[in-house]
């Protein structure tokens, strides 16, 4: 079995017709915040989210979809290949990130109009990334 990804396809097909009901794949720690390029550091988690909200969601209260749990961090625009990352997902050291009341939604806002709530950012071509 390779890496992350093909270890966790190998579970899901060699287990297919007996998997857990509520399964979460993850590396080899509890991820941390953000994301700050190859090497330098962050484990991928949106700000206002934490690994318990992953591991518990079919179980928390007032729970819509009990089947899924995603929060997207980024979006691409396909005929440009630039990428608009949400403003409550850290990606570079002294960024301010919005504080979120509750668990983040699947999807911000358009936008924000005063840079303090949860919104997508504008298009950009990533290269500092």
């Amino acid at each position: 079995v390779g890496r992350e990804a093909h270890t966790f396809l190998y579970h899901i097909v060699e287990n297919y017709d007996k998997l857990a009901q509520w399964t979460v794949f993850s590396q080899a720690e509890e991820p941390t915040e953000g994301y700050l390029g190859y090497g330098l550091g962050g484990g991928h988690m949106l700000s206002g989210a934490s690994f318990e909200d992953y591991m518990l969601h079919p179980h928390r209260p007032h729970t819509e979809d009990r089947d899924a749990f995603f929060l997207m961090t980024q979006r691409v625009h396909v005929s440009t290949l630039q990428h608009s990352v949400r403003s409550t997902y850290k990606v570079r050291d002294g960024q301010v990130v919005p504080q979120t009341r509750s668990l983040p939604g699947i999807c911000p806002a358009p936008s924000a109009v005063d840079g303090s709530e949860d919104a997508w950012e504008p298009f950009d071509d990533m290269s500092g990334l």
